[in-house]
């Protein structure tokens, strides 16, 4: 799934009026793509959420945390800023960034605190939504010693809280100052420069979906989270985006309605993997184009924009010819973020993280086999993370019994 939502960005970024001339897509085209962007960072922030919770081991410290993190997200951001840092000027895009006052901010990943918008666009346009992913990576050793004490009748409450402060922003955005405006170029629509930040960029509003995102894993940990059905949260989610494109797009159509759907879909598609339902998600390509996109991610909007409105800004286009140019413009974006996934990402991912996610040690029980051993292991899970003690039941909590355990608690 994380290649997908990355290829939305892309396919946002591609369509959307910062690479091709106006007119040169039929206007149905950019307007129907307008929000795939935002929806697509809406999930990232909420499976960042989920996945920390559903994956964090027991035995550590903040410490280790971060440090892995940082291991594995940094790198490869620092690479794709010297990249761009030096085709800006090439490409006569350095203007645009105001790169005299954003090259420091974004280095350090702290760009998004700041609502100018020359400054949380950064270098690399597209790390902004970094600066959220560390502010919640910074706060998540906290946020998960409270989640864990958190009784488990309360998550739902909890939830619904996180849901209805996403819903309240757009209405505390509109008591920010009107002025200053984004520039035109980068919305297309007069925008408060204030209250877009706050809505779209501020790592303190945008951590609220990370927040929600553990907790629907949490919900789900416990088996309290009713079956869902990819088949009833697809077509909802087709519903709410459609509405999204004819909101404003400062107003709810980029952030609100975007976020419960993704909640949703995460949920769906963990529930058939807990049950060992397959899908094409789960195809080797697939699993690849997952393993790369982080890198695909940083990297799409670079190669588009030094090879769109940077080498070839002179050439007269049409739908067609944008079309084709997209689609190369793709191949190059995965073939390069494979390079960068297997030259600097899984390299310093391997050298400084253990092999099991999970951080557990072997069942120490060698007659053991598979279904028993897992449930063992639950039970162990279960303890460290604080859930109901399983002595008073005949069954382990958490997904790690396989096909059922996931929907008992």
């Amino acid at each position: 799934m994380r290649f997908i939502g990355a290829f939305g960005v892309f396919l946002y970024h591609a369509t959307g009026p910062f690479m091709f001339p106006p007119g040169t897509f039929d206007q149905r085209v950019p307007f129907a793509t307008r929000n795939v962007g935002a929806l697509a960072l809406s999930f990232f922030f909420i499976l960042t959420g989920f996945v920390l919770t559903w994956s964090a081991r027991p035995a550590d410290g903040p410490g280790r945390f971060w440090f892995r993190r940082i291991v594995k997200l940094y790198p490869n951001h620092l690479v794709t800023f010297l990249i761009m840092l030096v085709l800006l000027d090439f490409t006569n895009l350095w203007s645009f960034r105001d790169g005299a006052t954003g090259v420091l901010p974004s280095l350090f990943l702290v760009q998004s605190w700041s609502p100018n918008p020359y400054i949380n666009i950064g270098i690399n346009a597209v790390s902004w939504s970094l600066s959220v992913d560390a502010f919640f990576l910074l706060l998540f050793p906290a946020w998960l010693w409270l989640l864990n004490r958190i009784r488990v009748d309360r998550l739902w409450f909890w939830l619904a809280g996180v849901v209805a402060l996403m819903i309240a922003v757009p209405f505390i955005a509109k008591l920010l100052p009107y002025e200053p405006m984004l520039p035109p170029q980068l919305i297309g629509a007069p925008t408060s420069a204030w209250q877009w930040w706050f809505v779209y960029n501020s790592p303190a509003t945008r951590a609220l979906e990370c927040l929600a995102g553990s907790l629907a894993a949490r919900i789900v940990l416990h088996g309290l989270w009713p079956k869902m059905s990819l088949k009833a949260v697809l077509p909802f989610l087709a519903v709410t985006y459609t509405i999204s494109i004819f909101l404003p797009i400062n107003w709810y159509g980029i952030v609100a309605i975007s976020a419960v759907p993704m909640i949703l879909v995460t949920v769906a598609l963990t529930q058939r993997d807990v049950e060992g339902q397959r899908s094409f998600l789960g195809h080797p390509w697939m699993l690849w184009l997952g393993a790369i996109a982080y890198a695909f991610y940083l990297l799409h909007r670079i190669i588009l924009e030094v090879f769109i409105p940077g080498f070839a800004k002179n050439i007269q286009w049409n739908a067609l010819s944008a079309t084709g140019m997209i689609l190369l413009m793709l191949a190059l974006t995965v073939g390069l973020s494979w390079a960068l996934f297997a030259l600097v990402e899984r390299p310093l991912v391997r050298k400084f993280s253990p092999s099991d996610p999970t951080g557990r040690t072997p069942a120490p029980e060698a007659d053991l086999s598979g279904r028993e051993s897992a449930e063992r292991e639950s039970v162990k899970e279960v303890d460290q993370y604080g859930r109901p003690a399983p002595a008073t039941r005949a069954e382990p909590v958490g997904v790690a019994a396989g096909k059922d355990g996931g929907r008992r608690a």
